[in-house]
């Protein structure tokens, strides 16, 4: 389907800074830039009109205004998805999850085989993997931490963020740490990465912002993809991806764990039966 969001992921990697930083604020803004002349949406997001003229034409639109036309047609289009007061329950259900399937999409579009194989490489290696995040990121990183407790992996997943301060200070360059944060510009966050940057543990991201602080801070990063509709903020909708991008990791795992993965995921089982027995 050829719409921006895919456009966008298509021509990402090839992009400077500044064109990163423009296809940011397009990717979660598309309503606001279709509002705006090219002056003021260059002053809005601080970058100069040649370089938004120039991610326009990358896009491959002659002009600005050629541009904001087929984002228009765009945004009418998805209009008719969002959710209204005049909807029953059953079609606001569809809505909602197509927007959740809108999401998944985009992030897939975001995915390459190399990020994967290096995380899961890191993952495999490591001699703890260490989960941190703070608000809703951490109640994310707690759902990640069950599930991959599946694994023969030694997990660390502490909800308090003084005690999420103490585990990177003990991590080493052996272990690994994932890191959430939807903005990526958390200072309470970015003080925990600049800890592991000190004693030189890798690192895992993921956020949906890619010219965020985090990002540029970590070298493996994840872009969880979502856009605000009426009722859902584009941070909530970005939980969905977010965790779609842990199943993704941990899918990968067991398929190259095998039999050993097989193991640890029976002993899971067989301890959650004899509660219930």
């Amino acid at each position: 389907m050829d719409t921006f969001d895919n456009r966008i992921s298509q021509i990402y990697p090839t992009l400077g800074e500044a064109s990163q930083h423009v296809a940011d604020y397009f990717r979660h803004n598309y309503a606001a830039v279709a509002g705006f002349s090219l002056r003021d949406l260059s002053k809005k997001i601080g970058v100069s009109t040649a370089t938004i003229s120039r991610f326009g034409r990358q896009l491959g639109f002659a002009s600005f205004d050629q541009l904001k036309l087929a984002l228009l047609k765009e945004i009418d289009a998805q209009t008719e998805g969002d959710v209204t007061t005049d909807d029953n329950s059953l079609a606001s259900a569809r809505k909602t999850i197509n927007a959740n399937i809108s999401a998944l999409e985009g992030t897939m579009s975001f995915l390459t085989q190399e990020q994967i194989d290096r995380s899961v490489d890191l993952l495999l290696k490591a001699n703890k993997v260490a989960i941190f995040g703070l608000g809703s990121s951490n109640v994310l990183a707690q759902a990640a931490y069950h599930t991959f407790l599946r694994l023969p992996l030694n997990l660390i997943a502490d909800p308090d963020y003084h005690m999420q301060l103490m585990d990177a200070n003990k991590l080493t360059k052996s272990d690994v740490a994932i890191v959430i944060s939807h903005t990526g510009n958390d200072t309470d966050i970015l003080a925990l990465v600049d800890l592991l940057t000190t004693h030189h543990v890798p690192t895992i991201a993921i956020t949906s912002y890619a010219t965020s602080p985090l990002a540029k801070r970590v070298k493996n990063v994840f872009f969880s993809i979502s856009e605000d509709t009426r009722y859902r903020s584009d941070a909530l909708i970005s939980m969905t991806s977010q965790f779609a991008i842990f199943d993704v990791l941990f899918t990968e795992l067991v398929r190259r764990l095998g039999k050993k993965s097989d193991k640890t995921i029976s002993l899971v089982h067989q301890a959650v039966a004899r509660k219930h027995r």
